[in-house]
């Protein structure tokens, strides 16, 4: 379980003092653009039966948090866990990001508006008493900026306590499985919806299963947003009407062609007159062909 480092900690803690002449645990400087808290999708802890443990993010209007690769310019957002003994938190699950230009810096970030859940499953230990209460906890650091390239750092301690017992689901089940629908898809469970090749400096992407269209009515059929690295772009001669199909190559900014790590989020449709859905699809340079 790895804690948030402290030399940044420290540094945006700093930042936080100067800006508001004083520290409150858990909030941003002011005016407080991010509103954070921890949540579970379950009432109760019950021994040996995972469940769903999130920081939940709520961010104010004009204003975006960063997601794992912040892009040209931010602070990636960081959620450390604080379990008891013997519990163990899978990956952290990062729900696809939007893109934003920022015109002061000449940069393209990625991150979040509105609101985000970004959340791990917990192992409980194989044995809990039955009484009593448990505590869980997050340390959370993020930037939240806004217009004109204004940032406010901030941190947050967050803690929740819930029973042991019978674990039934939580009044926030639904928010979890609305952001499971936004983590990225295998490359290999997409496969009956979406064709995707990849190779250095491209990834193709096809619709294959009956009725499925890609959606190109409003120019952005897909977007790829990298682990690390360069900007990937949507190539101008992408859309190909008879095939459905669209590609995507890393910017120009770029002189070396390499595969690429990151998420592919395409607008498909299931019929020619659905409404368009978004895809998102995890891609690994490691299952170039």
């Amino acid at each position: 379980m790895r804690a948030i480092g402290w030399p940044r900690r420290a540094a945006i803690a700093a930042v936080l003092a100067m800006a508001s002449g004083a520290g409150s645990l858990g909030h941003a400087a002011e005016p407080r653009a991010v509103h954070s808290e921890l949540i579970a999708n379950v009432t109760a802890v019950e021994a040996g039966k995972p469940f769903l443990l999130g920081a939940r993010f709520v961010i104010d209007a004009g204003w975006h948090i960063y997601w794992r690769n912040p892009g040209g310019s931010g602070l990636a957002t960081e959620v450390a866990w604080k379990l008891p003994e013997g519990f163990r938190a899978g990956p952290l699950q990062w729900p696809a990001p939007e893109r934003y230009f920022v015109k002061e810096l000449n940069e393209t970030d990625y991150g979040y508006t509105r609101e985000v859940l970004l959340f791990a499953e917990i192992t409980p230990s194989p044995i809990v008493a039955e009484n009593g209460a448990m505590t869980f906890g997050a340390e959370l650091l993020w930037l939240a900026c806004g217009a004109k390239g204004l940032c406010i750092p901030g941190v947050a301690t967050l803690m929740l306590e819930f029973p042991k017992g019978t674990a039934a689901l939580s009044a926030n089940a639904k928010r979890f499985d609305d952001a499971l629908r936004s983590v990225p898809r295998s490359r290999s469970s997409a496969k009956e919806s979406m064709l995707v090749e990849v190779s250095a400096g491209e990834v193709r992407v096809k619709a294959v299963a009956p009725g499925m269209l890609v959606a190109f009515d409003d120019g952005a059929a897909a977007k790829f947003f990298p682990y690390e690295g360069p900007v990937w772009e949507v190539a101008p001669s992408s859309k190909d009407e008879l095939s459905r199909r669209v590609v995507v190559q890393q910017g120009a900014v770029s002189y070396e062609k390499t595969a690429p790590n990151g998420v592919l989020s395409v607008r498909v449709r299931r019929s020619e007159n659905a409404e368009p859905e978004t895809m998102h699809i995890q891609v690994l340079a490691s299952e170039a062909q």
